[in-house]
């Protein structure tokens, strides 16, 4: 099943029936669209598992996201100090929640550590993957190329000692990718593969600096 049809199965599934009632009667709720089975579907750049794994436990945080790009509004660009969002489309999640979900499933797929954890769990790591996502955007004609523009995620990693809050590594971490059509859905598929390429960046480059 393509990408597309992951996100339309999931718009569809969230939203039939859901109409409000208003002054001029039955309105359509937005659609929610998941960035995070964007990035899963996209599988791009994934990380083959390693030879053998590090003795270590590592837990991504919580990212953190722009203010512009971590409510629940899809952004978008088209002139260059002005962003703007779609008003029939919504993520499914928190974009920090998708962010972290495809982090933590590539350093899982990359089999280079003994176990990764995901934010909400309550064990002891001996690696903290901590993230800052500066830029979740897609930027349409003019600012964007044609036909239908580019989408960029860009975020800062620090790879954390958790015994002491040591930060042992840090990198800046980007991708662009092209936007398949001009909607929302294309916009999400975008993301979700620049997504899907900055985590197995990130996993990749993790690995290297305890090796």
């Amino acid at each position: 099943m393509g990408a597309r049809a992951v996100l339309l199965i999931l718009g569809t599934s969230l939203t039939v029936g859901a109409c409000a009632v208003g002054p001029q009667g039955p309105a359509q709720a937005p659609a929610r669209l998941s960035l995070e089975a964007a990035a899963r579907a996209a599988g791009s750049g994934a990380v083959h598992g390693a030879s053998q794994s590090l003795p270590l436990t590592v837990q991504v945080s919580t990212p953190w996201v722009a203010p512009a790009f971590a409510g629940e509004r899809i952004a978008y660009r088209r002139e260059p100090l002005r962003m703007e969002y779609y008003t029939l489309s919504r993520w499914a999640e928190p974009p920090q929640e998708a962010v972290a979900a495809s982090l933590t499933r590539h350093l899982e797929e990359s089999g280079a550590f003994r176990v990764v954890l995901p934010p909400q769990a309550r064990l002891p790591a001996d690696r903290r993957l901590a993230v800052d996502v500066d830029l979740m955007e897609e930027r349409v004609p003019p600012v964007g190329p044609a036909p239908y523009g580019e989408a960029e995620v860009a975020l800062r990693a620090r790879w954390v000692q958790a015994s002491d809050g040591k930060v042992l590594a840090s990198r800046r971490f980007g991708a662009t990718v092209s936007v398949p059509s001009p909607d929302a859905e294309g916009a999400v598929l975008a993301l979700g593969e620049a997504l899907a390429r900055v985590s197995a960046e990130v996993a990749r480059w993790a690995a290297e600096v305890e090796r």
